[in-house]
């Protein structure tokens, strides 16, 4: 029998390492979301980029319990979108960029699983 998960407990730490001096990791733990990105370093703007990646993942699929593969690829896109908008705004800032990494919890047929 399976057993639906009940709680989890979360715990986040970020460190701007031993060559910069900005930290550039984001993180969010939405409604079965875990997500955190972390600035390209040494590249403009970093913090900016990880921030609106995690922000746009966390609008589009915080709390949504039934996401497919499909919505976290038009997420991600989403995201990569309002990052490459800032950078066009934004001049000083062309050429930044995030990595990302996540969970989702889902709901499915079959029980919970993770994307």
């Amino acid at each position: 029998m399976r057993r639906p998960w009940r709680e989890v407990r979360v715990g986040v730490s970020t460190s701007t390492g031993r060559v910069r001096q900005l930290n550039e990791d984001a993180y969010a733990c939405v409604g079965g979301l875990f997500v955190v990105a972390d600035g390209m370093g040494g590249h403009a703007a970093g913090e900016v980029a990880s921030a609106l990646c995690v922000e746009v993942l966390a609008e589009r699929l915080g709390g949504r319990r039934d996401a497919t593969r499909g919505d976290l690829e038009d997420a991600m896109a989403a995201a990569n979108r309002a990052i490459l908008q800032h950078a066009e705004l934004h001049v000083e800032s062309a050429g930044l960029g995030t990595t990302a990494s996540g969970l989702l919890l889902l709901d499915g047929p079959a029980g919970q699983h993770w994307l």
